[in-house]
């Protein structure tokens, strides 16, 4: 929704006979009553996001000229947050092949961004920064004058130790936009005190509440919930949510597997065309595929992995030779053979990227038809492999 502050304050600093005010007189002047403080103030920090004011000494605002925000040099990349709440800082990485001034091509910098200057940023969003290139105090000014050396401002950013400029004194970046989220599900603990309720989130990266405008009837104080994120309209707000989920108590069995498995974004299910896919694949080999291929079934190929292990993807065959030398076979299952390029199941496959393993289940990166049954090397069934070759010496040297 506009705010309805916002052409006002640019007509009070566009003025002719404006003298740069700071936030309490810039209220009055406007005649903000109390109960519009908080759009007031949303207003300002809307205008000094798009970089039309800025405040300058003693926290006064003015207008910037165009020809000065023209200059301000724009990157965009990513957001990372700290996991210290009280630091509430941030490093902005550009996005690849960016050219940040000060910095040679193909350097990688990680810009520091002050936690006032984060905006309305979630940890690992797409945002849009401007490269704030703070001028040196004018005693500094007249040092360098004098000897003759060219100011920071001139030189471009720093970077100090590891993490880049550790202060806003150094040249650093400004959340301007949010470009995309990186997340919408949130995992923490319900509070709530008469009609108002909020999560306070486990992961130490993310603002330390959000207001939850539903939440389940059946939650309790101190639940572990899992919320969906709504928005966040100003950097003086809290962001919002809504509850989708109630996991149980801290020290309830299985809530801390079900938490990490909700923190992440791990899938618990596969879509249905994946699924469909998978159950069309033989549970028997084509006598046409073995023919074409080397046949070691008559050698003697084990597993090693262990018994409790969550599936079988590798085996051995190790073969002394007349002349002392070995070799060593390391088979592992075709998935190739079953997962097509293009198909529903490599696109599925390749968004999940690997299984994930965690105490208590295995969340696969396959369908178990695959994963468990025709690329599981299990004994005395026939499976489909690739096989790496290793020769040694009767040393044992490759």
């Amino acid at each position: 929704m506009k705010n309805s502050f916002i052409p006002r304050i640019r007509e009070l600093l566009s003025s002719p006979r404006y003298e740069p005010l700071n936030k309490s007189e810039l209220a009055k002047a406007l005649r903000i009553r109390l109960k519009e403080r908080a759009a007031f103030r949303d207003a300002l920090a809307d205008l000094e996001n798009s970089r039309e004011i800025e405040c300058g000494r003693k926290s006064r605002y003015r207008l910037v000229a165009k020809s000065v925000r023209s200059k301000i040099p724009t990157l965009i990349g990513t957001i990372q947050f700290s996991r210290d709440r009280k630091r509430q800082s941030a490093l902005f990485l550009p996005e690849e092949g960016a050219v940040v001034p000060g910095f040679a091509p193909g350097e990688k910098p990680k810009l520091f961004v002050p936690g006032r200057l984060t905006g309305t940023a979630l940890d690992g969003d797409k945002v849009e920064v401007h490269l704030v290139m703070p001028e040196p105090p004018r005693w500094q000014k007249q040092v360098q004058h004098h000897r003759g050396a060219p100011s920071r401002s001139a030189v471009g950013p720093t970077v100090k130790g590891k993490g880049g400029p550790l202060s806003d004194a150094e040249p650093h970046a400004k959340v301007v936009r949010v470009i995309e989220r990186s997340r919408t599900r949130i995992v923490g603990r319900f509070y709530s005190k008469g009609t108002r309720a909020s999560i306070v989130p486990e992961d130490g990266r993310l603002p330390t509440s959000f207001r939850l405008l539903r939440f389940l009837p059946e939650a309790r104080q101190g639940d572990i919930v899992v919320a969906e994120f709504t928005g966040w309209d100003s950097p003086n707000s809290l962001p919002t949510a809504e509850m989708r989920e109630v996991l149980g108590r801290e020290d309830d069995p299985g809530v801390d597997i079900l938490s990490i498995i909700h923190r992440y974004g791990l899938p618990t299910t596969f879509p249905e065309a994946v699924l469909r896919e998978a159950e069309a694949i033989p549970e028997t080999i084509d006598e046409a595929e073995i023919a074409r291929r080397e046949d070691w079934r008559e050698r003697e190929v084990f597993t090693i992995d262990p018994e409790d292990a969550k599936d079988f993807d590798d085996a051995i065959c190790v073969t002394e030779r007349p002349d002392g030398s070995w070799e060593l076979a390391v088979h592992i299952a075709d998935v190739s053979h079953y997962v097509k390029p293009g198909t529903a199941l490599d696109r599925e496959a390749r968004k999940r990227g690997n299984s994930v393993y965690l105490a208590d289940r295995v969340l696969p990166m396959l369908p178990e038809k695959l994963s468990n049954g025709v690329c599981s090397l299990k004994p005395g069934v026939e499976r489909l492999t690739h096989a790496a070759i290793l020769e040694f010496d009767s040393a044992g040297k490759q």
